[in-house]
């Protein structure tokens, strides 16, 4: 369900306040299937870096920055986790 969202802000970002990237996406899918994992290690792990592999560390923070300005992920400062932001489905609805 998190993924159909971020799917939609990804197709509707034109219209939306949000401006995802198709790399997000990607992130987004890597943090669903690992869980939640110390920051350090997802952001050094070979398929993020894959991923930002030909870009710029500020794109890799900026990509971070929109992901949980758009509350997709939730950040534990305290003990340096990131996970995804599953709470957000609690707040959504779609209009059919």
């Amino acid at each position: 369900m998190i993924r159909d969202y971020a799917q939609y802000l990804l197709r509707n970002k034109r219209y939306e306040s949000i401006k995802i990237n198709q790399r997000i996406i990607h992130v987004l899918e890597l943090l669903i299937i690992k869980g939640p994992i110390e920051l350090k290690k997802f952001l050094n792990s070979p398929e993020v870096q894959g991923i930002y592999g030909k870009q710029s560390a500020s794109t890799q923070s900026r990509d971070l920055v929109k992901m949980i300005m758009a509350n997709l992920i939730k950040v534990d400062k305290d003990k340096g986790v990131v996970e995804v932001n599953y709470t957000l489905l609690d707040s959504l609805t779609y209009n059919v």
